[in-house]
């Protein structure tokens, strides 16, 4: 009894320390990475979802792309190609640009979506993605659908 008194009060100090919030200077700069506007989670069999997780980035003129950033969490540690397209009734004068290099295997990477509207107006836009020679998600967790418009010139 004494004994397991004993290493209780040994490892108290221990544990109290491993709870502290690290230090930090003055000099440690703080930087907010903004939340990406798509997160797509690849699971372990490879299947994808797709979810956005923040607002679009607002409006740009028409004929310019505007940016979308994506967050891919990899829990299956794949090293393909994440494919993107648009599906449904597209549009005229929307174009995606989605050339992504292969997936690295680690368990997150960024990358970046471009869309161009040619048209003023709102578009109502679907993108389905996939993993490259992979079946894409049969009950559609690998789309977003998604309201976008352009500044029409001045």
């Amino acid at each position: 009894m004494m004994r397991a008194a004993a290493i209780g009060i040994v490892l108290l100090p221990v544990l109290t320390y491993a709870e502290e919030p690290p230090h930090r200077t003055e000099s440690t700069p703080v930087v907010d990475a903004p939340a990406p506007h798509i997160k797509i989670v690849i699971n372990p069999e490879a299947r994808l979802s797709a979810m956005p997780v923040a607002a679009l980035p607002p409006p740009v003129p028409c004929g310019t792309a505007a940016d979308l950033s994506i967050s891919i969490v990899n829990q299956g540690f794949i090293t393909a190609v994440v494919e993107a397209e648009l599906v449904g009734e597209v549009p005229p004068g929307i174009i995606l640009d989605f050339h992504p290099a292969p997936l690295k295997g680690v368990p997150e990477e960024a990358r970046s979506l471009r869309l161009t509207l040619m048209t003023h107006g709102p578009s109502d836009l679907t993108i389905a993605f996939k993993v490259h020679n992979i079946s894409p998600d049969l009950g559609g967790r690998g789309r977003i659908h998604f309201l976008m418009t352009c500044l029409s010139g001045p």
